[in-house]
Parts: structure tokens; C-alpha cells; sequence
């Protein structure tokens, strides 16, 4: 029978968004409502893969039933989770969504640290992303902007130029006391970053661990710099060809030419 896709939705909720819930609908083929779902199965990992191996069932929910709450798995939860939803028909067929949806977490010290977002958010303000952090600034660097390369959202100032965050950059965030950057969002499957000649901030939108030096194969690039929070004063030190670069985290890197650096996940 004609069993609909289910496009999984994610969102931090509970008072203190220490919730995860887990939201889907339905795409009926032809506009044929099909009568034979029995339930909706929701899985998790906490390692990300691309094919789903290694998932297990976290619940079966009714099929009247299009969301989820996963208690605790939010903020303050150490864990990575990654979740993707499943229509179970009366043959006990299933069908699973293509997409993903996780959520990602990292502490930040108090003082400046180095970021970026690896997860498709739904609002990209600054302060719906940062929601679970307590920051007082934000710094971030366009290098495609000749005019003005500096962007800050600073709650101290009444003018801000940095009103939105992107996946594929970097973010200087200043923490006012240790705290967690939680987010939650789609996983994107890859990332298209334009870069220009020069220093750039970027993010790495990518679960996928690899070395410098895998990750940019292809493009010429001669520097790449890291947050390290004791080397004074930029916090930044210089990283070899076989360092691992990680989700969350942003990077100066120097390319001799300009272009796009496709990062996949």
C-alpha cells in the first residue's frame, strides 16, 4: 500500500530546553490517504551515519501521534543524538525518512570562544540560536564583504550588523559565565562554503571527523587556524595537515585562491 514519507522536524523544548521533541508529517502519494499505518517508530543514535546503521528504536507511537518528546535529551545532556522517524504499516512494512534531525552540544567557557553551528536551523537569529548560552557578544567575519569584514552583535550596543548566524561560518562568542551551546536542526547532507583569497572564518557543518588535509583535498590552502584558550592574545594556534577538524567549532583558514569547499557529512 501507498505509505507516506514522513519529514521529521526537531525542536528544544521544557522550561529550560532540556527537552528534545521530535515532530512529522505526511506526504501522501497522489493524494491518497492511506488508512493501513499502524504506528510511527522514532530511532536514535548518538554517533551519526548517514545509512542509519547502528540506530536503535527509542519509541513506537501511535499513528495518530506526530511528535515525540524525548525527556532530558536536551540541554544540559552531554550527548550528541541523532533521530530519523519511520511509518510502520499493518504488513509491518516500513518506511523510514531520508532526512535526519539531531542534536548537538558543546560547553563554552566563560570568555571568548571559537563556534559554529552544524545542524539546518529553522530561525537563524542570533538569539534563537544562542538561546541556551549566556553570551554578551558576537563577533563574526565575512570575507566576501570588502566594505565591512567585522560583524557584532554586542547586547551592550543599541546598533548591531550581525543579526543571523550561518552554517558555514565561524562565530567569536563571548560566554559571560560557562554555559552550553545546545542546538537542535536538520543534518545537512552537505554544505556548500564560498570562500575568497585570504583569511576566512568558517564552520565545519560535518559529524564526519577528517584531517585537514582530507577535508581540503582539493582547494589550495596554505594556513588553518584553531581556538586554543591559552595562547595569548587572539586564542588561536596554528594546525597541522593531520589535525582533525570537528562540528561546532570554527576555524580561520587561508586559501590562495577563491571558490566553493563542498563539506559532506
Amino acid at each position: 500500500g501507498n505509505i507516506p514519507i514522513t519529514k521529521p522536524d526537531i525542536e528544544l523544548t521544557g522550561t529550560n530546553f532540556e527537552d528534545v521533541t521530535i515532530y512529522w508529517n505526511l506526504t501522501w502519494p497522489n493524494g491518497n490517504v492511506s488508512q493501513n499505518i499502524t504506528r510511527f517508530d522514532v530511532y536514535r543514535s548518538e554517533i551519526y551515519d548517514g545509512n542509519k546503521m547502528g540506530y536503535q528504536l527509542l519509541a513506537s507511537v501511535s499513528n495518530d501521534t506526530f511528535e515525540y518528546v524525548d525527556l532530558l535529551a536536551g540541554e544540559g545532556n552531554e550527548s550528541n543524538f541523532f533521530y530519523y522517524v519511520c511509518t510502520v504499516n499493518l504488513t509491518n512494512q516500513s518506511l523510514c525518512s531520508f532526512d535526519q534531525v539531531g542534536k548537538f552540544t558543546r560547553p563554552l567557557e566563560q570568555g571568548w570562544n571559537l563556534i559554529s553551528v552544524p545542524l539546518i536551523q529553522k530561525d537563524w537569529g542570533v538569539t534563537k540560536v544562542l538561546q541556551t548560552t549566556a553570551f554578551d557578544r558576537v563577533l563574526g567575519y565575512d570575507a566576501l564583504d570588502t566594505d565591512n569584514h567585522w560583524k557584532e552583535h554586542n547586547l551592550l550596543k543599541p546598533y548591531l550588523d550581525l543579526d543571523g548566524l550561518e552554517m558555514t561560518k565561524g562565530y567569536w562568542i563571548h560566554a559571560t559565565q560557562d554555559c552550553n551551546l545546545t542546538v537542535v536542526g536538520k543534518v545537512p547532507i552537505e554544505t556548500r562554503i564560498t570562500h575568497s583569497v585570504g583569511w576566512n572564518l568558517l564552520g565545519y557543518p560535518s559529524f564526519a571527523n577528517r584531517t585537514i588535509q582530507s577535508a581540503l583535498d582539493t582547494k589550495y590552502w596554505e594556513s588553518v587556524e584553531g581556538f586554543n584558550n591559552t595562547a595569548s592574545p587572539y586564542h588561536l594556534e596554528e594546525m597541522f595537515g593531520t589535525d582533525l577538524l570537528t562540528a561546532g567549532n570554527g576555524y580561520w583558514v587561508y586559501f590562495s585562491t577563491s571558490g566553493v569547499w563542498t563539506v559532506r557529512n
